[in-house]
């Protein structure tokens, strides 16, 4: 295996851990003592609804101009297929369905994830 390899690997095994740990236990952030209106927690918000859109948008334009769109959007496709998911087995879960950005989240996506899909399909 190159190195390339196993980094991609252990890349694979740390998001895995890291989505499932939240998506079947969401209480475990209380491990981390995060709050939203504390220092860490902001910073958390930050880190992941900031940077990491960020870092996403970037990499999805590094693709593009690397020839790569169709696998750039293919990339946002998945990543929102599975925001899609949680969000509606969530609400379910947590019988969250009655929030009002519920309500404008679970449409927007789902409009969103079809528009990528058509975008693949008429290519």
């Amino acid at each position: 295996m190159t190195l390339i390899g196993f980094a991609i690997v252990l890349i694979v095994g740390y998001f895995a851990v890291t989505g499932l740990t939240f998506l079947i236990r969401p209480d475990a952030v209380a491990m981390y003592n995060l709050t939203p209106d504390g220092p860490a927690g902001r910073t958390e918000v930050r880190c992941y609804y900031g940077a990491l859109a960020l870092g996403l948008g970037a990499f999805v334009a590094y693709l593009g101009l690397n020839d790569l769109g169709r696998e750039a959007v293919l990339g946002v496709l998945f990543i929102a297929s599975a925001i899609l998911a949680a969000r509606i087995g969530g609400a379910c879960i947590d019988r969250g369905w009655s929030e009002g950005y519920t309500r404008l989240a679970v449409p927007t996506e789902f409009a969103f994830v079809a528009a990528l899909s058509l975008v693949l399909i008429l290519g």
